[in-house]
């Protein structure tokens, strides 16, 4: 067999409802051992890396078609600056005049320095010389353990690209070393962002608009309790900056916020509140001074109140997933809850119902959808969660369910909701009007066993998206063709 390209294959196993689709590339001959996939958009090829830690102390890399023959062979990533006292991390990748560059940042141990490159990058190897973008002097490291292939070594680098822009953004000790680097004119500005020093700090995204605008959105905590969401918004254009902290109090909780960045530039801020036994949601449109301005806050629908507060879950575990603007110009807020509850020697992972709620122009509800799926995995949560796409005016999601409530409507309540040795990945469709259906796209028939890891969904470009999915004991490469 040709080596092809996963994702722009001729169809091996197409299933599609309307415009919607997943194409599954030929089965692997092993499951993959990695940590991170990325994709060429120039050289139309898909490469997937291990870090240190990962079945060897190198960095190495390999063509994701590669896993179709039997035993892959990975190649060190070989950069120009490396030594063996450096560990090189791969961080993302860049367009920039027609070609793919590679940012990696190399940790010098002794010197406790971070010094983040970027490389022209083909086949499956860097090529040309290795650009300093910028370097973080005193760069504190940590090491993660992961079960089965042992440390990995993770230095708490944002990085967000628009434009011409490339932000990199560093945790500091009570304040943010944002550093603002553009291919044409090096590395440009240092920005500090200060932070509450009294309370810990925890990132959550790192965007930026095409018109270079970055935001960071995190959350201030103490000890095991989440307070206060907090948006930083800065232009190295005009120097503009803000710095909004969404206070709780007044027996009120505000938690779960996300910013996301619409295809019109608009940036759109969305969270939980909390207040007795009301729960709903709040959401904003960031204006062009960086103020924000409020959308629309509502109460939950009785349905997913009464779920909110029962089981195993509580306000506090519930959250914005995912926000996107439909063709039409509504705007979808998607709303999850989950949770890590502790036993004698293990965990066992929820994650809750999902709350769809689409906002209209007019700034009122149009419809609400609740996608009544129950999740629990012991040890492990990478099987739990969702992923959402919408096509045109429809939103779908992707989840993995039993196999007990394949024939289900999504808006009842399921028969079985636990994860256990057998599942399937379910697909949801909601179309126009808030109705939910059922596609059966990946398992056809519920004898066939199925699923996939939501962290691991990775984007290719705009309305394609990469899975690794296992199918019937064998894993395939897919790709998940969403919008445009």
């Amino acid at each position: 067999m040709n080596r092809i390209l996963i994702f722009f294959l001729f169809c091996i196993g197409t299933t599609q409802a309307q415009d919607f689709k997943f194409t599954l590339g030929p089965a692997l001959a092993e499951q993959p051992d990695g940590s991170f996939a990325f994709f060429n958009t120039t050289t139309k090829k898909g490469y997937w890396t291990r870090q240190p830690g990962f079945s060897g102390s190198e960095t190495a890399i390999v063509q994701i078609d590669d896993y179709i023959k039997k035993g892959p062979v990975f190649k060190s990533l070989k950069v120009a600056t490396a030594s063996k006292k450096q560990d090189v991390i791969p961080e993302g990748y860049y367009t920039s005049g027609g070609k793919n560059y590679l940012i990696y940042s190399l940790f010098d141990k002794d010197k406790n320095d971070q010094t983040v490159f970027s490389q022209e990058f083909n086949g499956a190897a860097a090529v040309g010389a290795p650009v300093r973008m910028v370097t973080f002097k005193d760069s504190k490291a940590r090491l993660m353990m992961d079960v089965g292939t042992g440390q990995m070594t993770m230095t708490n680098l944002y990085i967000a690209y628009a434009s011409e822009y490339i932000f990199l953004v560093k945790e500091r000790e009570g304040q943010l070393e944002v550093k603002v680097f553009t291919p044409g004119s090096g590395e440009l500005e240092t920005k500090m962002v200060a932070i509450d020093r009294s309370m810990g700090c925890s990132i959550g995204s790192v965007k930026a608009s095409r018109n270079g605008t970055l935001f960071i959105s995190g959350v201030y905590y103490k000890g095991e309790r989440v307070l206060d969401p907090f948006l930083a918004i800065y232009s190295p254009v005009t120097k503009n900056y803000k710095m909004h902290v969404t206070k709780s109090g007044n027996k009120t909780e505000d938690i779960g916020y996300r910013l996301r960045i619409m295809p019109d530039g608009t940036a759109l801020y969305a969270g939980i509140y909390s207040v007795a036994k009301e729960t709903g949601y709040r959401i904003y449109k960031v204006n062009d001074s960086f103020g924000l301005d409020l959308l629309l806050s509502k109460p939950f629908d009785k349905l997913y109140s009464d779920i909110v507060y029962k089981g195993a879950y509580t306000p506090d575990f519930f959250g914005v997933s995912d926000i996107m603007q439909l063709d039409n110009g509504n705007i979808i807020l998607d709303i999850e809850g989950g949770a890590a509850k502790s036993l004698k020697h293990a965990s066992t992972f929820y994650s809750a119902p999902v709350y769809v709620v689409c906002i209209g122009a007019d700034k009122t509800e149009k419809w609400v959808s609740t996608i009544q799926k129950y999740q629990a995995q012991p040890l492990h949560g990478d099987l739990v969660g969702h992923v959402t796409f919408h096509k045109n005016n429809k939103v779908y999601l992707v989840y993995n369910d039993n196999p007990d409530n394949f024939d289900l409507s999504p808006n009842d309540k399921p028969k079985e909701g636990l994860i256990k040795k057998n599942m399937y990945v379910a697909t949801v469709e909601i179309d126009e009007n808030g109705k939910a259906q059922k596609l059966k796209l990946i398992t056809t028939n519920k004898k066939q066993n199925s699923f996939f890891r939501p962290e691991e969904v990775r984007k290719i470009e705009n309305g394609l998206f990469h899975f690794l999915i296992m199918k019937d004991d064998k894993f395939y490469f897919a790709t998940l063709a969403a919008n445009g």
